[in-house]
């Protein structure tokens, strides 16, 4: 009996400006892949062949029995001509069999030498029930899941439609059931497929500067949210929407629960933003003036800063013990001067302390008003501000805790001269050495158990040493910002560039999917919403991207079902 197959496409927008130089373009040379798992196909294109941008929208229905067949294809769109194409990087064995399919009118010809195929092909190619036309096909016998992938390096324009790529169909036969990553000389991909054997062929076009698809679009799941507080309901795009204006920061957990912070409470929605709880009455209190710093300790654990109190959580949000109820006294140790101060965000050594000893935050408000770093190593019970650790601290913003003594610092050089690269002490802030040349971006490491991950202008980087050394998670994506955020196992992730989108691995970084373009309300209002003031979730199961921003309102955007890494 034959499987249903569901060939999965996400149509991702792009921007004219992005399309001249993304993977999108199919610009030669070009990557090109098709992937099946389980009942999905999946198919993408790739300037690099580590950062894969996957096509369509919408999942189609392909009916294809198990035992299958995999390879390359090559289409002249003539009778009487050859179209050469050369591939490498082919995800196929030297000794695959080639075939003419159809009744091409020159025999085509295949040749494999060094890794690198060259593969002539005439025909006209798939239209109709059957593939009449003809085309050149090199192949291996699949079974199950299997994928085929390969660099497309030159081809030949015999014909105004000549086409290469990559394909996977169940038969040999001209009316066989397929799918089919598409290349033109014209920098154009498309996505052709059969969706039952004897059905007529359908192609899905995609050319680099195409818009997102009408059923991929953000939808704004706040007014359930802003009905259950009173709040109106008016919907408008921009930095101050009037929805949420009271909106404070959001986290959205491995389990998909999506946590918001409105004014002084805590609401949480456990049905992609249908419905929404609040998490106590007057849970927390505090001032809470400024943004909620959630901050996520993977794969179970949060901290809760909100701009004066300071709340853990070891169980997925299910219970919570307040650090801090609301402002913090602070003797400044120059001068023994008592100062007041909230802590508006910060990091903690909450991925080995339960609850933390250790915890390093950010002051916004009070008597040390307009920053400033304030620090415990004793579970809250006292606080100490340093002018010499205060210095080391903002020469490079960026910072993080690793545990009761460990902090680590990063970012660019600023104009106290301090050094580039990530630095570790151990000494509460005391001293610092240099672990690493990477620039941090990001204002705070994400611990997932006790490896760390730390956004840098180089890529994703990870220490799995706590912080000793440091090296790129998985094929680098570069021009990212923020994250990373993890799905339900440390394999799957999430990152954002603030140029090209949302990218997902769900292999530990081996491959990386753009998924999404940048949320088009941060390029318009880009220089007024801060980075900080930026907030962003997935749920890996559900394949959901959540974006919101302060003072604004929650967006999410269904993505199809992303194939499981093997």
């Amino acid at each position: 009996m034959k499987k249903i197959a569901t060939v999965l496409l996400l149509m991702s927008a792009v921007s004219a400006a992005s399309a001249a130089s993304g993977p999108e373009d199919c610009a030669l040379p070009c990557w090109v892949r098709v992937a099946r798992s389980g009942n999905e196909f999946s198919v993408y294109v790739s300037s690099d062949g580590n950062t894969w941008l996957q096509l369509g929208a919408r999942s189609l229905t392909i009916e294809m029995g198990t035992n299958a067949f995999m390879g390359l294809y090559v289409i002249a769109d003539s009778k009487d001509k050859l179209n050469a194409a050369t591939f490498d990087q082919v995800s196929i064995a030297s000794g695959a069999q080639s075939a003419d399919i159809g009744a091409v009118g020159v025999a085509g010809s295949t040749s494999e030498s060094g890794g690198t195929w060259t593969v002539k092909g005439s025909g006209g190619g798939f239209w109709g029930k059957t593939d009449v036309g003809g085309f050149r096909y090199v192949y291996q016998p699949a079974s199950g899941d299997c994928e085929i992938k390969s660099r497309v390096t030159a081809m030949e324009k015999p014909g105004n439609n000549s086409r290469v790529g990559v394909m996977i169909r169940e038969t040999l036969d001209t009316n066989s059931c397929y799918a089919a990553m598409v290349m033109t000389p014209k920098k154009e991909g498309f996505y052709q497929y059969r969706a039952k054997t004897g059905n007529d062929v359908r192609t899905i076009a995609f050319k680099g500067a195409t818009t997102m698809a009408a059923d991929a679009k953000w939808q704004n799941i706040s007014a359930a949210l802003s009905k259950s507080l009173g709040q109106d309901t008016k919907e408008k795009l921009g930095k101050h929407d009037g929805l949420m204006a009271n909106f404070k920061g959001m986290l959205v957990l491995p389990n998909g629960t999506v946590y918001a912070s409105v004014e002084k409470s805590i609401h949480y929605s456990a049905d992609q933003g249908a419905t929404w709880n609040r998490l106590g009455e007057n849970w927390m209190g505090g001032y809470a003036q400024n943004w909620t710093s959630f901050r996520m300790y993977y794969p179970d654990r949060i901290g809760l800063t909100m701009d004066g109190p300071i709340a853990v959580s070891s169980d997925m949000g299910k219970s919570w013990v307040q650090i801090v109820k609301n402002t913090i006294p602070l003797k400044e140790t120059s001068s023994g001067t008592m100062k007041t101060i909230r802590v508006v965000s910060g990091d903690m050594d909450l991925a080995v302390n339960m609850p933390p000893k250790t915890i390093l935050g950010m002051v916004h408000h009070g008597d040390l008003a307009g920053g400033g770093f304030v620090q415990t190593s004793d579970g809250g019970a006292t606080w100490d501000w340093s002018p010499n650790t205060l210095k080391e601290m903002l020469g490079g913003l960026c910072t993080g805790v690793i545990n009761a003594t460990s902090f680590l610092r990063g970012g660019k050089p600023k104009k106290d001269g301090s050094e580039p690269g990530i630095h570790l002490s151990t000494d509460l802030g005391q001293t610092w050495t240099k672990v690493a040349d990477y620039t941090s971006i990001s204002f705070h490491p994400v611990h997932y158990g006790a490896n760390i991950y730390w956004i840098a202008q180089e890529g994703v980087v990870v220490s799995r040493d706590g912080g000793k050394t440091w090296s790129i998670y998985g094929s680098p994506v570069k021009n990212i910002a923020f994250g990373p955020y993890f799905g339900k196992s440390e394999q799957e992730m999430m990152v954002v560039s603030g140029s090209e989108g949302y990218f997902i691995t769900r292999d530990g970084g081996t491959s990386w999917t753009r998924v999404a373009p940048y949320f088009a309300p941060f390029e318009k209002d880009g220089n007024q919403i801060r980075g900080n003031h930026r907030y962003f979730g997935w749920d890996s199961e559900k394949n959901i991207l959540y974006t919101s921003y302060f003072g604004g309102n929650i967006w999410k955007l269904q993505l199809g079902a992303t194939p499981a890494a093997k």
